[in-house]
């Protein structure tokens, strides 16, 4: 058994994972930045006497999800904005509290690792998963096999680039990444600075500045499928279009996978980006391309975090490492 914990700027979701993937015992605690690991131990400890269950007897290993730039091999996390962490030994940091084996993973690539096992990545071997929310992650299944890169940090889709945008600068310093206009945070930030034009043609769907991506689909829907709505979402994802066309060039991936909260707008977002990849990927490489929506609920992260713990171990589950 794994005890799986996902940590996050004021919380912290943890279940633990057996080797079928069945998560159980799901629960949250709050978390201090400076005490955050002394919070978790509590709270699992606490949990665990309410159960009749050890850490010493119950969990075999513990994996950690965490967002930002991870070594996965080292278990340091060398990046992470959320929980303003450079250079952080988060592995070893947990090993002399818990007493057991700890792994760290990105949230991305757990998530991603989740599809793959059981969710909509399941029947296939190569796989390119992009996280689309306040910020933009990713994630690669090739041939079966996460591919974290020489440092960990292989699926930071959301930064870098040439000239796929340059109409916002993103919050890392670089001028022209995908995550600055196709995030959840940029959609919105680009609605709402044309609904302030005096000449708006989007402004008469709205009864004022949006907030979340559920407004933009009601607006779109209640209104019959505007082209004035639909020609500005497809100016927000083309920077994220051209990034999936010149991945699936380099890699000719099965199937693409999108999860968060822009996935909401349903299948309109997969109809405009199919038309923008279409202008920039050769069609054979389109022809048996599959884009799909993630299906699996938000807690499975834990479930990709801690298969992955125990596939470091265990490689015997259907062959999928």
């Amino acid at each position: 058994m794994v005890l799986a914990i996902k940590i996050s700027n004021e919380k912290a979701r943890i279940g633990m994972v057996d080797s079928s993937g069945k998560l159980s015992s799901i629960f949250e605690v709050k978390i201090e930045k400076r005490k955050f690991w002394q919070n978790i131990y509590d709270a699992v400890t606490d949990k665990f006497e309410w159960m009749g269950l050890t850490i010493e007897d119950d969990i075999q290993k513990v994996s950690i999800v965490v967002s930002g730039f991870v070594d996965h091999e080292r278990g340091i996390v060398r990046n992470s904005a959320n929980m303003n962490w450079i250079n952080y030994d988060l592995k070893s940091e947990g090993e002399d509290l818990f007493k057991k084996p700890v792994v760290v993973i990105n949230d991305a690539n757990a998530m991603a690792l989740s599809e793959f096992w059981i969710g909509e990545g399941k029947q296939y071997s190569n796989i390119l998963f992009y996280y689309v929310g306040v910020g933009i992650g990713g994630a690669l299944v090739l041939d079966g096999k996460l591919y974290a890169g020489k440092n960990g940090y292989a699926g930071e889709f959301g930064h870098g680039g040439t000239n796929w945008q340059d109409k916002y600068r993103c919050e890392c310093g670089l001028p022209n990444c995908v995550e600055a206009l196709s995030s959840k945070k940029g959609i919105i930030k680009l609605f709402n600075e044309s609904m302030e034009s005096e000449n708006s043609v989007i402004k008469k769907y709205f009864e004022g500045p949006i907030t979340e991506i559920s407004e933009i689909k009601k607006a779109y829907f209640d209104s019959n499928a505007p082209i004035e709505i639909y020609d500005l979402l497809s100016k927000s994802l083309n920077a994220i279009a051209r990034h999936m066309s010149t991945m699936i060039m380099a890699l000719d991936p099965e199937v693409i996978i999108i999860g968060g909260p822009v996935a909401e707008l349903g299948q309109i977002i997969i109809k405009i980006l199919e038309r923008t990849i279409a202008k920039h990927v050769l069609q054979n490489f389109t022809d048996s391309l599959k884009m799909v929506f993630s299906t699996i609920p938000a807690d499975n992260v834990l479930i990709g975090a801690g298969l992955y713990a125990l596939k470091l171990v265990d490689t015997s589950m259907g062959g999928k490492v």
